[in-house]
């Protein structure tokens, strides 16, 4: 629909209320209350999320930046099967570029470490680097070296170890990089597991957060 410029003693039909001003608006709504019936270029605000939405024409796409903030822990024990976080997952929109930024506190036993990694819609790609120790020695607060950091690319589908300095002791791992999402839409979620199975529970902090940008 076209912009409209209307006249002085022009009569509004109930067309161009529904169409011109209806859909040109920013609609007011929930996540769940979202209009049935969107034309491209819709916008709405979630009064539950905070976030303004666009409709591109087959989805819902945020406008801006969005992101969450883990509200509570989560732990892992004896296990080193990638889980999908609780809670650091954001939709993504098909054919879309995103710049990616997270901030992961966790503790883990140096023995166990904690490994990362993604999921994202099918098709999807990612280049990202961790920024975290590497896993596999014994780290304790500030004595870690600067050389310990693991700074390597890699993909989506890879799972690389950050070192833990112990039961208590948090570390931070702050993961980023560059989302290419393909034709299907969904949610790119942050996965996690022990390194190493250990009795001892691997822990994700709550106050990490996972932020997306859309690039293109």
């Amino acid at each position: 629909m076209v912009f409209k410029t209307f006249n002085a003693g022009d009569v509004l039909t109930a067309a161009d209320v529904n169409g011109y001003l209806m859909q040109q608006s920013v609609i007011v709504c929930t996540s769940g209350t979202r209009p049935g019936s969107p034309v491209t270029g819709m916008t709405i605000l979630e009064t539950d999320t905070g976030r303004y939405m666009l409709w591109d024409g087959s989805s819902w796409v945020p406008t801006a930046s969005i992101g969450v903030v883990k509200p509570s822990d989560e732990s892992v024990t004896s296990n080193i099967s990638q889980q999908d976080d609780n809670h650091l997952t954001l939709p993504v929109a098909a054919n879309t570029n995103y710049w990616v930024d997270a901030y992961v506190i966790y503790d883990a036993l140096a023995a166990a470490d904690i490994a990362l990694g993604w999921t994202g819609p099918a098709g999807a790609t990612m280049n990202w680097i961790a920024d975290g120790y590497g896993g596999g020695t014994a780290l304790t607060g500030d004595s870690a070296t600067p050389d310990g950091v693991k700074r390597s690319n890699f993909t989506i589908s890879q799972t690389p170890s950050m070192g833990g300095g112990g039961s208590g002791v948090n570390f931070v791992v702050a993961p980023r990089g560059v989302l290419q999402v393909a034709g299907t839409a969904g949610a790119l979620t942050l996965r996690w597991t022990q390194g190493s199975s250990s009795a001892t529970a691997t822990r994700v902090r709550a106050g990490s957060a996972l932020k997306l940008t859309r690039l293109s």
